[in-house]
């Protein structure tokens, strides 16, 4: 091509690149004026999130802080304006005190979205992540000081207790997940020590959320019996991660009933798992 025919392109697919820029902050700024209230304070956080995407921001949810950094974008959006898990809000309210056990916890949004649901919730979140954790802990932290029973476990859900797995933190912070190749060491606990954990007593658990980036099949199918203990279990399944087939196959043998929720932004499978009745051991 010759220059002169050359700069014509360029200046076009820099118009162009920037009209995508463009409607994506458009797009961006729509979805968090619906949490900040405003699109005047919603670009303001963006404006702080673009300079400093590794700090820490703060947002309100229904009028208490949650604390999270840039890269933390699409947890917020996908909870609290995607409503994703507002299908469990009318089980959530009718339940006494529910206990909730959030395996994949990240920095504590869906905990968040359960003592919304029912504030007398009892919920213990793991998370694997060394800096995500710092979050979930500070987010816990606030609601704990008003009253909340939530406590938060520095974890990697695996096959067995005590395994020193390797963590991948690259990508996006909600994809970081157990690998071979990853950089940071952290310990395992099994299913079965978790819902022990949450009921010391052997007893069952009202909820259990599974979001852990392919980790299912080991997670799950090393401890199969746990699951008859839990009442409702929402997951995550990642089929570019694991066998996903067999961790359905799994579910449907241990649960009354499994089924897909939609209306997702993401194109990965969400399953709700329920029971009528559980069993403790």
């Amino acid at each position: 091509m010759s220059n002169d025919r050359a700069q014509p392109a360029a200046a076009a697919n820099a118009r162009c690149g920037l009209v995508r820029r463009a409607r994506a902050f458009t797009a961006r700024l729509g979805w968090m004026a619906r949490l900040t209230g405003d699109r005047f304070s919603a670009a303001a956080l963006l404006l702080r999130t673009k300079t400093n995407p590794e700090g820490v921001h703060t947002i309100r949810i229904d009028g208490r802080p949650v604390q999270f950094r840039g890269k933390d974008e699409q947890a917020l959006r996908e909870v609290f304006v995607d409503r994703e898990y507002a299908f469990l809000d009318d089980s959530l309210a009718a339940a006494a005190e529910p206990s909730v056990l959030d395996v994949g916890a990240h920095i504590g949004t869906f905990a968040i979205w359960c003592l919304n649901a029912n504030p007398a919730a009892r919920i213990l979140s793991v998370e694997p992540d060394p800096e995500s954790i710092i979050l979930t802990h500070a987010n816990a932290l606030t609601r704990v000081r008003a009253g909340a029973d939530w406590t938060v476990r520095h974890a990697a859900a695996g096959a067995r207790d005590g395994d020193v797995l390797r963590l991948s933190v690259d990508g996006p912070s909600m994809s970081h997940r157990v690998d071979p190749s990853g950089a940071v060491e952290v310990e395992s606990v099994s299913l079965t020590t978790l819902l022990d954990q949450l009921a010391p007593d052997g007893g069952s658990i009202d909820f259990v959320k599974v979001d852990i980036e392919g980790s299912e099949e080991d997670v799950l199918c090393a401890n199969p019996a746990a699951l008859d203990r839990v009442g409702v279990l929402v997951i995550e399944l990642h089929p570019t991660l694991c066998d996903t087939a067999r961790v359905d196959a799994l579910l449907r043998a241990r649960f009354d009933s499994v089924e897909a929720i939609g209306g997702r932004q993401s194109t990965k499978p969400l399953l709700l798992c329920q029971r009528t009745a559980v069993t403790a051991p």
